[in-house]
């Protein structure tokens, strides 16, 4: 922030003295950027954060006023959050400086997304909930698999099998996987950044990085709705963020060559993995 400061240098031997005056004084702002050139958000009440960047670092003054070309189709707040008001359509929204009206701009398309639909950050839509009660609508996965060889857990650097410990990932439901991937991640700790949770925690795709291991019912969606669509390995089960609380040594698989779902195999093995995102 702006203001005036006196450092003082003092000797350990005499205590002498010497004075600076420091005046700290703003930059003005030349120029703002946003996070997105383009984003879609969900129809009816999808939503999207858009992010402004004030230059310079030092400018005294970053404020941001946001406005939407056609509110009745977009909105944004304050804070630059979006919000898709109708149905359909699109609408401009331009961040303004408050120091020197330097703008940016960001176009924001409203959709509303069927199953098998390309998703906000460019991979397939496979579940579609009836409204944003849960902070989201829509369920996507990336078009290609994450890995198409992860364990559960690793085996230990000696080769020893991981430690079987209930790691609280219990929940099977639709939108339960990305609080399971967190508590399996808390368990285990990042050490390993080869395990399946991690991997897909980490993974950045189409500009996002929300991405997260599947919960069981999440994985089924996946099955039912896109599995002759999206590339997956039809001969081979996927790994799940659910853990099988029964035995604990084995977290649930969904098999996408006939659609079993598994218990049994322990989280040492390796199958393929497919992360997902809310939006």
């Amino acid at each position: 922030r702006d203001g005036i400061a006196t450092i003082t240098a003092t000797s350990a031997d005499g205590n002498f003295k010497a004075k600076c005056t420091v005046t700290i004084s703003g930059s003005t702002v030349t120029s703002v950027s946003l996070n997105k050139n383009s984003v879609l958000v969900g129809a009816s009440g999808g939503h999207y954060q858009l992010l402004g960047t004030v230059s310079p670092f030092t400018a005294s003054d970053k404020s941001i006023t946001w406005s939407s070309s056609a509110s009745g189709v977009v909105a944004v707040d304050s804070n630059g959050i979006v919000t898709g008001i109708g149905t359909s359509g699109s609408a401009i929204i331009t961040a303004t400086t408050n120091d020197g009206n330097k703008t940016a701009q960001c176009t924001v398309q409203v959709k509303d997304f069927a199953i098998g639909d390309t998703g906000q950050a460019g991979g397939i839509v496979f579940y579609r909930a009836t409204d944003y009660s849960a902070g989201w609508r829509y369920l996507e996965c990336p078009p290609t698999d994450t890995s198409n060889a992860a364990a559960w857990k690793n085996n230990l650097s000696d080769g020893s099998p991981a430690p079987y410990t209930l790691t609280g990932a219990s929940d099977t439901s639709v939108g339960s996987g990305k609080s399971n991937t967190d508590k399996i991640i808390a368990t285990y700790g990042r050490g390993d950044p080869n395990y399946a949770a991690v991997m897909c925690k980490d993974l950045k795709y189409g500009g996002f990085s929300d991405w997260y291991l599947p919960s069981k019912d999440e994985l089924n969606a996946m099955y039912a709705n896109i599995r002759t669509t999206a590339a997956f390995n039809t001969s081979s089960a996927y790994w799940s963020s659910t853990q099988y609380t029964v035995d604990i040594r084995g977290a649930y698989t969904v098999d996408f060559a006939n659609g079993f779902i598994g218990t049994g195999y322990h989280i040492e093995i390796v199958f393929p993995i497919r992360a997902t995102r809310q939006f």
